[in-house]
């Protein structure tokens, strides 16, 4: 079976054409990332493939630790802007 991503959850985060996404941005792709790979591992759990059942929730579990690392930096981010603020 292929690995085809659905890339529904990540409609309209594109960003411009030669600039990286933003990291808050990101973090959406990789919860959709992550919805896609638990899709895999319900596929493989049906079909009794249990190591590659495994390795897809594995993905799934990095992909939400790095979405989570990455809103949890934003959040940082913006906290320190309303604080510099607040302070002005």
């Amino acid at each position: 079976m292929k690995n085809t991503q659905d890339n529904t959850a990540t409609e309209g985060y594109a960003p411009a054409a030669g600039s990286p996404i933003p990291p808050i941005e990101s973090a959406i792709l990789n919860i959709g990332t992550a919805v896609n790979d638990c899709e895999w591992a319900k596929s493989k759990w049906i079909d009794g493939e249990w190591n590659d059942c495994t390795m897809w929730i594995s993905n799934a579990i990095a992909q939400l630790e790095s979405a989570r690392s990455k809103i949890y930096a934003h959040q940082e981010s913006e906290n320190d802007k309303a604080q510099a603020t607040d302070g002005a």
